[in-house]
């Protein structure tokens, strides 16, 4: 009996790269990297090997001459290619991934779930070796079949939802706090919170460092003062319009990242209005207009989430990791020195911080 035909006289079928994987405890893609010489861990290269003499595996001559015929791509999907933050993570990326012998495929996705996975569709098509991704702020787990199939993503900024995997932040809530206790230091007690939607996880994590700041400090948390419906800047305005209204305004104001800092500094402006501002992110003009912030370390997460998909592709297959980075408060002038002058009636109300 020929052994491509089985006992009851079915041909037999011949066994497949995800058979392999299944056997080996790996996914298809690091059964892949083995069969084509990539680099993958020493006992990863051996359990797939052994895999293979098991079960007879042969590649298919012409699908291994298309594979080696494909770039390796490293996806890559945040929110603004273009933001500052964003552009440094990237850059930080594609230092570790390159040397490695990979190119990065970058793409923005304003947080839109839809674009998300037509993105990564996308980068399917190109056969990438894993992604770097920002999530949105909405169920990740149409990832399963991308992770299922032996893709790694490491998540960056936010961690997933739906789905586990490993996952670069900072320590958000430290970091806040750290930013609010600034602010008490120099004397302020009226600190107001503007961050984007809770619904995203790290305004949320900013909000808890700010209330338990507060805490902290022997202060009740007051909810007029805190104001997370500005995900668009262009609705921070009307938040500060409201909180500069209020009987006993803010005297200080607590920023959820960068862009709303830019906006808060812009509404204040047009207002006539003065507080002082810490903000978390830095952001080009804050040493020249003395913004004090809390800094995060772009590219310190972006070699780390590259490093921690390096690791992921050539078959570490340790459980997932959330790694949270320490933020750092950049001291300049912002938080110190403060007033509120309440534009149209002439009469302002000013207060130095003890």
């Amino acid at each position: 009996m020929s052994d491509a035909t089985s006992r009851n006289g079915r041909r037999k079928l011949r066994p497949t790269i995800t058979d392999v994987a299944a056997r080996a405890g790996v996914g298809p893609k690091t059964v892949s990297r083995v069969i084509n010489g990539k680099g993958v861990r020493p006992g990863t290269k051996e359990a797939v090997f052994a895999a293979i003499g098991e079960l007879g595996f042969r590649r298919n001559r012409n699908a291994a001459l298309l594979r080696s015929a494909q770039s390796d791509c490293i996806g890559f999907v945040v929110r603004d290619v273009s933001d500052p933050f964003n552009g440094v993570l990237m850059r930080a990326v594609e230092a570790v991934i390159r040397k490695a012998g990979y190119v990065l495929l970058a793409a923005s996705c304003n947080d839109d779930p839809v674009l998300v996975r037509d993105i990564i569709h996308a980068f399917s098509t190109h056969d990438v070796a894993g992604t770097i991704l920002a999530p949105a702020p909405t169920d990740q787990s149409f990832l399963s079949s991308e992770t299922d199939a032996g893709t790694p993503i490491v998540f960056v900024d936010r961690l997933p939802r739906g789905i586990d995997g490993d996952a670069v932040m900072v320590d958000n809530v430290d970091g806040a706090a750290a930013a609010v206790r600034h602010l008490l230091d120099h004397g302020h007690r009226r600190i107001a919170y503007l961050g984007d939607s809770e619904a995203i996880d790290t305004a949320e994590e900013r909000r808890l460092g700010y209330e338990q700041a507060l805490r902290g400090a022997g202060l009740q948390v007051d909810s007029s003062l805190v104001d997370m419906s500005a995900l668009e800047p262009q609705r921070v305005p009307s938040a500060v319009q409201r909180m500069l209204a209020l009987e006993q305004p803010p005297t200080a104001f607590f920023t959820g990242n960068a862009r709303l800092t830019t906006a808060l500094l812009t509404s204040l402006h047009q207002m006539s209005a003065q507080a002082a501002i810490v903000g978390f992110d830095d952001f080009d003009l804050a040493e020249l207009l003395g913004i004090t912030v809390v800094a995060q370390d772009a590219a310190s997460i972006g070699k780390t989430a590259a490093t921690v998909l390096m690791g992921r592709i050539q078959g570490e297959d340790g459980p997932f990791q959330h790694i949270r980075l320490r933020t750092s408060l950049i001291v300049r002038t912002s938080g110190a020195s403060w007033g509120i002058a309440v534009g149209g009636s002439g009469t302002s109300s000013r207060a130095r911080a003890r």
